[in-house]
Formats: structure tokens, C-alpha cells, sequence
């Protein structure tokens, strides 16, 4: 169910811009949030995408999510 629901938000362009919008603006935020001098690039590339995908769907994270991700990123409007 939730895989078509997240398919559906990708049948036409416009939905595909729309989640390179919410993309674009999470890796933003985390190359500012990131205070580390290396990073694992899959492990935040995978979050990264959760929270945009999140955005897209209008999915809030958890209290345990956002405490993962940082509250501040539990934001789901674009830029």
C-alpha cells in the first residue's frame, strides 16, 4: 500500500520536481548540520531520502525519529 501510494506521487513531472525539490533541500540542511570532518555517504545519503520522501508524502516523523534525525529537520515543507 505504501509503496503505491509513494509510486502515485511519481507518475507525472511535476511530482518528480517536487521530490527533487524536498531532495535538494535535505541535503542542504544536512551539509550544514554536518560538524563531522568524514561521514558514511550511504548512511546519510539513506537519511537524506528518508526525510524527503517523508516530505513528500507528508509523513511526520515519530519523537523517536525526530530525535534520530534532529528536530529541526522534522520540517516537511519545501524550499
Amino acid at each position: 500500500m505504501r509503496k503505491a501510494m509513494f509510486i502515485a506521487l511519481l507518475k507525472d513531472g511535476a511530482g518528480v520536481a517536487a521530490l527533487g525539490e524536498y531532495v535538494s533541500r535535505r541535503w542542504r540542511e544536512a551539509m550544514t548540520d554536518l560538524q563531522q570532518d568524514s561521514v558514511v555517504l550511504f548512511d546519510e545519503a539513506a537519511k537524506v531520502l528518508d526525510l524527503a520522501i517523508r516530505d513528500r508524502a507528508h509523513v511526520p516523523l515519530s519523537e523517536a525519529q525526530a530525535a534520530r534525525h534532529g528536530a529541526a529537520r522534522n520540517t516537511p515543507s519545501p524550499a
